[in-house]
């Protein structure tokens, strides 16, 4: 009887291990095909910015750039170069607002340096200068913000003030935490008239920006 028992068993468990390997053999013939996105998103969404925050460019231009960036992010350079050259270049089609975003390391926390010392700029009417030199694929840190601070002719004393500013200190942590509830932590994270742009590394910004101007 235990030897008919032990058989039926080995029986079945050979007959699942046949059933598995022919699950997985079959399994690996499909191929599943990645769903493409759209270059440029059709629905509009909301974005947190008003024309208080930073803007460059013509306030009448037909077309509103928002770009979401960090100091911290080599792509992000590159791509903020590519803006700032096209709206150099033509002026009057295009605007920009921007929003600054902390990264984040593995244990939660915040370095709202980098967006502090922008504010401190934009106390001194400086901030598309300091942006466009802070904004490079390098390590931003005290260091790089004296730099700046030298090169702009910043007032250094009121610059360094700023930067204990604890309102300024509570208003960045608290927009941080509400453009990461509405899933705008990722960048660089960009928008065409509030439409998210899906962009690949051989894809050139002033490549979208004509296409739109052309319709």
């Amino acid at each position: 009887m235990n030897k008919k028992i032990f058989l039926l068993g080995t029986l079945i468990l050979i007959l699942m291990v046949f059933i598995s390997f022919s699950v997985i053999k079959q399994s690996s013939k499909i191929n599943v095909k990645p769903v493409e996105k759209p270059l440029v998103e059709e629905l509009s969404v909301y974005l947190p910015v008003n024309e208080e925050d930073p803007m460059l460019g013509s306030p009448g231009s037909p077309i509103t750039v928002t770009e979401f960036f960090s100091l911290e992010c080599p792509s992000c350079a590159k791509r903020h170069a590519e803006i700032i050259s096209y709206i150099e270049k033509n002026p009057g089609t295009v605007r920009l607002l921007v929003k600054g975003i902390a990264q984040e390391n593995w244990l939660g926390h915040k370095n709202i340096f980098p967006l502090l010392a922008l504010q401190c700029a934009q106390d001194q009417n400086q901030y598309w200068n300091f942006l466009n030199l802070a904004i490079k694929p390098n390590k931003f840190n005290e260091s790089t913000v004296d730099e700046i601070i030298s090169t702009l002719n910043l007032n250094s004393a009121t610059f360094k003030d700023c930067l204990q500013n604890e309102f300024y200190k509570n208003t960045i942590e608290k927009e941080q935490i509400s453009l990461k509830n509405l899933g705008l932590s990722q960048v660089p994270n960009i928008f065409i008239n509030n439409k998210k742009l899906n962009l690949t590394e051989d894809v050139k910004i002033a490549d979208i920006l004509n296409g739109v101007l052309s319709k």
